[in-house]
């Protein structure tokens, strides 16, 4: 077993972790890293903890990903039953005596790697999307963002100013301050999605009051390729919940998305969000997968 600090990862060994990942994703049909472990894999300073595990010729076989209080771990098809699992989790777990660890999929092997060592399932990710029509009449980009949103706000894109950032961040901390992982969201973080391929200030929107100018909400979209596009974060701040943003951008996004040529949209929500479910479920989303976290209960 080796273990690395965040800031002594090699490319060579990024890159062998994310063949591995990507090794775990064909044979499991599911990603096996989320966005923000694979982050913290390729950019060195997001204060993640790394242990590897390799075979006798020094190929990676297994990895876990300590970031904050959770962990991700992978094990190479050909390796399970071989421990590799346990030794990874009590490894990590001597990291941090109370982490939780995600199981993306839900898998089998997962649940009764968790049962053997205690833990228990208390988190789901609920992993939902739809398909969307061509865009017909009105389906413009440009006309689609001008356009006042119901209540009269403003909505407008993202300029990529310090300022932004910063206001931001602190919506993104109100609106989510139950979130353990996107609450706790820095400036760094933020930096380093804003240096992604994906990445595009056109589909990072700040909706602002039209009298005091607060800010009060924003709908951040990924469109990793032509066909999918996804609903990447929405966020609202607590004290306008209940004018009807959430949906009202939620139905912005799909429009300029079909306006994009898009056909496909996902998303990610808290399983206990009832009402984060509802209104995705209102605008068509139906579930396409369950990713579960498991703790001490």
């Amino acid at each position: 077993m080796q273990a690395y600090d965040d800031e002594i990862v090699g490319t060579a060994l990024a890159s062998n972790v994310l063949a591995l990942a990507d090794r775990v994703r064909t044979a499991d049909g599911v990603e096996a890293l989320s966005e923000q472990h694979r982050l913290a894999l390729e950019h060195p300073g997001l204060r993640a903890h790394h242990l590897v595990v390799t075979d006798p010729a020094g190929a990676v076989v297994g990895y876990a990903s300590v970031l904050g209080s959770s962990v991700e771990m992978l094990v190479d098809a050909a390796h399970r039953g071989e421990g590799v699992g346990h030794r990874l989790a009590e490894a990590a777990l001597a990291v941090e005596p109370t982490l939780a660890f995600w199981a993306h999929g839900d898998l089998p092997g997962a649940a009764q790697l968790a049962e053997a060592i205690g833990l228990r399932r208390v988190r789901e990710l609920w992993h939902l999307g739809r398909d969307l029509a061509p865009a017909g009449a009105g389906g413009d980009e440009a006309a689609l963002l001008a356009t006042p949103l119901p209540g009269g706000e403003r909505l407008r894109t993202f300029g990529g100013t310090e300022a932004e950032e910063h206001a931001w961040l602190a919506l993104n901390a109100r609106a989510f301050a139950s979130h353990p992982e996107q609450g706790a969201m820095t400036l760094e973080d933020l930096r380093v999605r804003e240096g992604e391929t994906w990445f595009d200030p056109s589909l990072l929107w700040l909706v602002h009051d039209d009298g005091d100018g607060a800010l009060l909400a924003s709908m951040w979209l990924k469109v990793p390729d032509a066909a999918t596009g996804e609903i990447y974060v929405l966020g609202v701040d607590p004290g306008a919940q209940g004018r009807g943003l959430g949906r009202a951008l939620t139905d912005r996004a799909l429009d300029v998305l079909r306006a994009r040529g898009v056909d496909r949209v996902e998303l990610y929500v808290e399983g206990e969000n009832a009402r984060a479910r509802a209104l995705y479920e209102h605008s068509g989303f139906t579930p396409v997968a369950v990713h579960a976290q498991y703790g001490i209960p």
